[in-house]
């Protein structure tokens, strides 16, 4: 392990990230100097705005992922190199926006309605209508 990698690691130990967060930020900060075989203090900011760009434009990495790389490499920047992060100021994508799924092309009945008429089945022992109050669903006063 480099001593640069066990820096990073003892920063993120020192405050309190989670084991599953210190691998992925590793993993992000190794990627990015794979990308430019090269050791990740010696990358320039340039260089460090092309690596995002390669990852939005050509890998079409989700947005959870270019947010986990681009917090990992402020980390290893800000806190492991004590790099002030002033051009670098990459604000994470934008949240997707995606419509709910529609299970079925009929609209559902309301929540008071579709308990009416379970109630209405054919079981004698069952509540009647007239029992049900409008906000909890049954009348339990009996």
């Amino acid at each position: 392990m480099t001593p640069l990698r066990q820096r990073m690691l003892e920063d993120m130990q020192l405050r309190g990230l989670s084991a599953r967060t210190q691998e992925c930020y590793v993993a992000a900060v190794r990627q990015f100097a794979e990308h430019f075989h090269t050791s990740p203090d010696r990358l320039t900011e340039e260089q460090l705005r092309q690596y995002f760009l390669y990852l939005a434009n050509e890998k079409k990495v989700a947005r959870t992922t270019a947010t986990i790389a681009l917090c990992g490499i402020r980390f290893f920047y800000e806190q492991t190199l004590r790099r002030p992060w002033t051009t670098l100021r990459f604000v994470p994508p934008a949240r997707e926006k995606k419509l709910p799924v529609v299970l079925s092309r009929t609209p559902s009945p309301p929540c008071d309605t579709a308990m009416r008429n379970s109630v209405r089945g054919s079981d004698s022992n069952r509540e009647t209508p007239d029992r049900i109050s409008p906000t909890s669903g049954f009348d339990f006063r009996k």
